[in-house]
């Protein structure tokens, strides 16, 4: 939905099943923008994941194979707001916040006596904040930088272990 050339709108409807269990929810996703440099988004994406042995065993190496059961991930939440100015095409900087409510989460807990790993479900909440800056190709390269500050915790309050609060990726490239 276009009404004006200013403000894009779309919905939908999100359906997936597995094993007997079902998921339905509305998604939609808002963006406006305000002039050629600054631009504000939203969107209400909630999801799933079906997580299998594969999942676990890149998650963790060390995961004991005894202990699989397959976890049907339920994003029953999941919201987004964020904000991007960019420059000509010289650079970009966006930043937002988001709040995702998780049914069957899953984490690794490790057993001390043997150190290997094994896998936990519990229901989730997680509450970010993200900066992502990219400095586009020029003659001295390009320069892309993301920074994430979350709190991912267990129905019990507790946050879930092996889960960083504070995630940093920078990257350079030069041709």
């Amino acid at each position: 939905f276009n009404p004006f050339s200013f403000l894009y709108v779309k919905g939908g409807i999100y359906f997936a099943e597995s094993e007997g269990n079902t998921f339905f929810a509305p998604n939609a996703y808002a963006s406006i923008k305000f002039n050629k440099n600054f631009s504000v988004f939203g969107e209400l994406a909630p999801s799933t994941e079906f997580l299998t042995l594969s999942d676990f065993r890149n998650g963790n190496r060390y995961y004991e194979l005894n202990n699989f059961v397959n976890l049907f991930l339920e994003n029953k939440f999941n919201l987004k707001v964020a904000a991007k100015y960019e420059y000509e095409k010289y650079f970009e900087i966006s930043g937002g916040f988001g709040y995702v409510n998780s049914d069957n989460n899953f984490y690794f807990e490790d057993d001390s006596l043997n150190g290997i790993f094994t896998i936990h479900k519990n229901d989730t909440e997680k509450a970010f904040a993200y900066l992502n800056f990219l400095f586009r190709k020029g003659p001295l390269g390009e320069f892309y930088g993301n920074f994430i500050l979350q709190n991912i915790s267990a129905s019990n309050t507790k946050d879930l272990p092996y889960n960083s609060s504070l995630i940093l990726d920078l990257s350079y490239s030069y041709n």
